[in-house]
């Protein structure tokens, strides 16, 4: 009997500490499950954005606007090499960061540019890995031009397009996100074309040409020159 009685008395103290720790969990929200409290997240003030200069390129990023103010003021320099520089900017966090963005380039070149492909690289406390999305052009510049794609609207020289997020891209981001601003989002200017078979990667600085046998794959050809395009465009 005293046996029953003792093992009882331990059990009424075991669902007294449970009861405890059940409070305790309920009362502090979030951090005891996740190990991180979506107040936490909220409260992110800032977030960065960031992008690559290379010298003598092609296509130059002049301005990146949210809700029609320039950021390049702001800008650091976070790395620095002979032949290319990492800026980056310091923004206020905002959930509707993505709606108000405009990113505008311009072709620099003697060239006319037949597609462009502008995308972002977005780190979100949301996702454990970072997700790259393409941006929406103001014109009709394809992102990519196949040989079995009739040409639509080329960027001539000197001439400037602005890229944003699209509208499908936006709802889905209301969705996943959820109000939580973004840590960090990259510019980056993938694969320009100057013809079917001539393209230029702005981000690893890497001239390509189409492979003849598979004209789905892309060989790099080497850094970019002004020498290279000539060779390849004619001048």
């Amino acid at each position: 009997m005293q046996n029953l009685i003792g093992r009882r008395t331990q059990l009424s103290h075991l669902l007294s500490t449970l009861t405890l720790i059940t409070l305790f969990c309920f009362s502090a929200g979030p951090m005891c499950v996740a190990g991180r409290s979506q107040n936490a997240l909220d409260q992110r003030t800032t977030t960065i954005i960031k992008r690559t200069i290379l010298s003598d390129a092609p296509v130059v990023l002049i301005t990146i606007d949210i809700a029609g103010d320039s950021i390049l003021d702001n800008e650091v320099i976070a790395y620095s090499a002979m032949a290319c520089q990492e800026k980056v900017s310091t923004v206020e966090a905002r959930a509707d960061l993505f709606k108000h963005l405009a990113i505008t380039f311009k072709n620099t070149s003697d060239k006319p540019i037949v597609a462009m492909r502008v995308s972002l690289i977005i780190n979100h406390p949301s996702s454990t890995l970072p997700q790259e999305i393409t941006l929406a052009p103001s014109r009709p510049v394809p992102v990519i031009l196949n040989r079995e794609m009739k040409a639509t609207e080329s960027l001539g020289p000197k001439e400037e397009i602005t890229y944003s997020v699209h509208p499908s891209t936006l709802a889905r981001f209301e969705k996943e996100f959820g109000g939580v601003p973004a840590r960090t989002i990259e510019v980056r200017l993938r694969l320009v074309q100057f013809d079917y078979d001539t393209g230029w990667d702005g981000y690893s600085d890497t001239l390509f040409r189409r492979d003849m046998n598979n004209p789905r794959r892309w060989n790099a050809a080497g850094p970019l020159t002004k020498r290279m395009l000539e060779e390849y465009l004619g001048k």
